[in-house]
């Protein structure tokens, strides 16, 4: 049976660890107050690449910079984190609970759970196409496809 973490590192990113995405809308979005200083100091950058980091997702799950730093901040680079398939399925497992959108394998298949899934991960812009994305993800995993 497919688990989440599966289906999502399949759907964003091809199960590629080293995956970036630059999203340019987030360079210019507000910045919460202290994430700049989070992401410049294990990453030894100055505010620009800082902000850029923040507006990049990144690895098999395509966490975005500004969630990777938020609060509790991630700790090492995001050369350290991408090159780390264990923290990657942490930090994953961490946004996922902090934000409760956790799914067992069971609820993979739950319409209504999935679209719920797909508006706090992916944002609520095109919720449905992201929700299609992932279900033809998981019967292509599945054989079904």
């Amino acid at each position: 049976m497919i688990d989440l973490p599966t289906l999502i590192a399949h759907a964003e990113s091809d199960d590629n660890a080293f995956a970036m995405r630059y999203e340019p809308v987030a360079y210019t979005a507000m910045v919460a107050p202290g994430v700049l200083d989070a992401i410049m100091k294990p990453n030894k950058c100055n505010q620009s690449t800082a902000r850029v980091i923040r507006a990049t997702s990144w690895g098999r799950f395509q966490i975005m910079g500004f969630n990777l730093y938020a609060s509790p901040a991630l700790a090492v680079s995001v050369g350290w984190y991408m090159a780390d398939d264990q923290l990657q399925a942490q930090q994953f497992a961490r946004f996922c609970h902090d934000h409760d959108c956790w799914m067992a394998p069971g609820d993979l298949h739950d319409d209504v759970k999935l679209l719920r899934f797909a508006v706090i991960y992916n944002g609520p812009r095109s919720p449905e196409m992201y929700r299609q994305r992932l279900k033809d993800v998981l019967a292509r995993l599945e054989g079904t496809a």
